[in-house]
């Protein structure tokens, strides 16, 4: 949830605790305490390599994000090592100044590169944006939407996802460092399947949010 005024961020659910790196910042965000991230501190929370966090098949993130400035290519999250299989990675999220838009992508083996989704909306500064992305290995597709539209996919070839043991990684880029974010998150939720339709408007709630576990 990012609830904590400061410090390790606790895992609501899992047990996932993120250790807080250069001091990330808190102040009130999308529902309750948000996590403030300074690009120029070098600043992350981060968990080392877990299964849970890169699950074997389907998985499912979603989450509130606020860019704080537009300046800078940025790494939201990621779960990627430098010298680890195709590309270097397992999964990355990232804003593209270049287009001012977000790209959801996930490594695979066969090309030595990533499959990458950029999103199709241009994107302000100091707006909640909800975002839903994952990978689909029924359908074998990567998918992203934003505040509850429509999801946009790319395809993805079958068998081929590269599972890194890098660390995992909130405002940076991993295990591999140097690309951080500027900006802020809250209600980040990790998923080993997708999001029902129904839960998606859940969590978006007409734009006010809401805590998993899907209730009120």
């Amino acid at each position: 949830k990012l609830d904590e005024a400061s410090g390790d961020r606790s895992d609501s659910v899992g047990g996932m605790t993120l250790t807080d790196t250069n001091t990330v910042g808190s102040t009130a965000g999308k529902i309750g305490n948000e996590a403030l991230f300074v690009d120029t501190n070098s600043e992350r929370l981060s968990h080392v390599y877990d299964t849970l966090l890169n699950p074997s098949g389907t998985f499912n993130f979603a989450f509130w994000v606020k860019l704080t400035n537009n300046d800078t290519r940025q790494c939201v999250f990621a779960h990627y090592h430098s010298t680890d299989g195709a590309d270097n990675g397992g999964y990355d999220f990232y804003y593209e100044n270049g287009t001012n838009q977000f790209q959801w992508r996930v490594a695979r083996t066969d090309t030595n590169a990533f499959v990458g989704h950029i999103f199709s909306t241009t994107l302000s500064t100091g707006t909640w944006y909800f975002v839903n992305c994952g990978f689909d290995d029924t359908n074998n597709v990567i998918f992203m939407s934003l505040n509850n539209g429509t999801v946009e996919t790319t395809a993805f070839t079958v068998g081929n996802r590269v599972h890194t043991t890098a660390d995992f990684a909130l405002g940076d880029l991993g295990t591999s460092g140097a690309i951080y974010f500027d900006g802020a998150l809250d209600e980040m939720g990790l998923w080993s399947r997708r999001l029902t339709t129904d839960e998606l408007t859940a969590l978006y709630n007409d734009g006010s949010g809401l805590s998993h576990p899907f209730t009120g």
